[in-house]
């Protein structure tokens, strides 16, 4: 079973990408917590990571930064999750080491395919 690492500061998303994810068959951890997701993700090596952008603190991009200097997760895709559609987010998201993007609102269609 693959595992999927979600880090989304809204409890809403996260209730809902794990709903969708779960449903077909994925394990799900997450988390609003970028240090928690951090210290999870080297204990349980996630096959996915789902990075909002706008978190507290530490940002997304920073966040993937971060997961991408450590050795055993340099080779985990992460896709960004964002409500917004600027083209410098996506730009910024694909140099910090992203592979992919879903737009809040997404649909389950979107998300399955993307994954």
């Amino acid at each position: 079973m693959e595992t999927i690492l979600i880090i989304d500061d809204e409890p809403e998303s996260l209730e809902a990408l794990n709903g969708i994810l779960s449903s077909n068959g994925y394990k799900v951890r997450g988390t609003i917590n970028v240090e928690l997701a951090l210290k999870s993700a080297q204990k349980y090596v996630p096959n996915l990571i789902l990075l909002d952008i706008c978190l507290p603190g530490i940002d997304g991009f920073e966040a993937c930064k971060m997961f991408k200097s450590i050795q055993k997760l340099e080779h985990v895709p992460i896709i960004f999750l964002t409500g917004k559609t600027d083209l410098q987010d996506k730009i910024n998201g694909f140099k910090s080491g992203g592979v992919d993007y879903i737009t809040k609102p997404f649909s389950s269609e979107e998300v399955l395919a993307r994954i």
